[in-house]
């Protein structure tokens, strides 16, 4: 399993926007700089989150990004898959048709468990404690 640049970047913009929590929006260009993605990528990655609900575009002069809500209230595991992200380990569990033995595949089974305690951790882990590693990280 490889979680896909998509949901790394839009991963890295939430961490980003939610460091600044309370205190105003977040240019998208400083944010860019900042997390060395592409602006034209993070564009659109930006769009994707506001679209999803989890940001909020403020327009003008002192305009940028905000939060929707608090990042307490925000899970890792709905921003993976608000970016289109799987934490599947293998194709065929997301996808049953993509292996023939897929009805009779002891493994499949094992790679089912770990992808689950996977999205259970993802699922229980919020942007604010996010934002609380990258500060003891001494990251802003």
């Amino acid at each position: 399993m490889k979680l896909s640049t998509r949901v790394r970047y839009g991963m890295r913009l939430m961490l980003e926007i939610a460091l600044h929590w309370g205190k105003g929006p977040v240019k998208l260009e400083k944010a860019a700089q900042r997390q060395s993605i592409p602006l034209r990528y993070m564009r659109q990655i930006a769009y994707a989150l506001e679209t999803s609900g989890f940001l909020i575009s403020v327009r003008g002069p002192g305009g940028g990004y905000v939060l929707s809500r608090p990042p307490e209230e925000i899970s890792l595991l709905d921003i993976v898959k608000s970016m289109g992200g799987s934490l599947s380990l293998v194709p065929c569990l997301d996808h049953p048709h993509y292996c023939k033995r897929v009805a009779f595949c002891g493994v499949r089974e094992l790679w089912k468990e770990a992808s689950l305690a996977l999205e259970k951790v993802f699922k229980n882990k919020t942007l604010g404690e996010l934002t609380r590693r990258q500060l003891a990280l001494g990251g802003v």
